[in-house]
């Protein structure tokens, strides 16, 4: 027997909306993936953008709509994938959604010297200051 993984970063394109089937809200995060590689220092497309979908039922819609926004950058697990194709445009497109997914807020320090762009960041204009700098120094 195998088990199939799959595990996608990347930003929510849409604000999250929710709906209903039957006696069950529904809410579905959308996460556009584009393979790249870096050339000469910076990143070109080397495909075809794949839209992943993830719908959460019930109890996990609270929390998705009070902390998920469009453009939050997601980590989103599943069991494995299901592919639809239909047409559009004239071509043929591929949707695929993850199958028992699992949601996570990734929260990434800015970069050395960027001013915070976190809502909870310090408003301080100016670089930031890492207190973490020292690896040889552990706070607690």
């Amino acid at each position: 027997m195998g088990k199939a993984a799959i595990a996608v970063e990347g930003f929510v394109s849409n604000e999250p909306k929710t709906r209903t089937a039957g006696s069950h809200t529904v809410i579905d995060i959308t996460v556009p993936v584009t393979p790249q590689r870096k050339v000469d220092g910076k990143w070109e497309d080397t495909g075809d953008t794949v839209w992943y979908k993830a719908s959460f039922w019930d109890e996990h819609v609270p929390a998705i709509l009070t902390t998920i926004d469009k453009g939050s950058l997601v980590t989103v697990t599943g069991d494995g994938i299901k592919t639809q194709t239909y047409e559009k445009d004239g071509s043929t497109k591929v949707s695929v959604e993850i199958t028992n997914p699992q949601l996570a807020l990734v929260i990434r320090r800015p970069k050395k010297g960027s001013p915070a762009e976190e809502p909870w960041a310090s408003s301080v204009p100016g670089p930031v200051v890492d207190s973490w700098v020292n690896d040889s120094e552990t706070p607690f």
